[in-house]
């Protein structure tokens, strides 16, 4: 099973090449972030999130959601 992160950046087109240049990492270590997602920083989906088109956007938002399903309207400013 493909994880979220894999899922989003085929989704946007790109190759793990790409991601790992902007991560400067090897692409060995970024295939082992697709593989162990939850090891990515915060800082490290910043940076991801400057490649990643829309739809890949919307993976990585909705796999944040799924941590924190009661949160989710707060991510959005709906903090009520």
């Amino acid at each position: 099973m493909k994880s979220w992160l894999r899922r989003a950046r085929e989704a946007s087109g790109l190759q793990a090449e790409q991601c790992a240049r902007v991560l400067c990492c090897s692409p060995s270590t970024y295939l082992e972030l697709e593989e162990h997602p939850g090891f990515i920083s915060v800082d490290e989906l910043r940076a991801l999130g400057t490649l990643l088109d829309s739809e890949g956007q919307a993976i990585v938002q909705g796999a944040l959601l799924d941590l924190f399903p009661q949160s989710g309207n707060a991510v959005h400013g709906n903090s009520r």
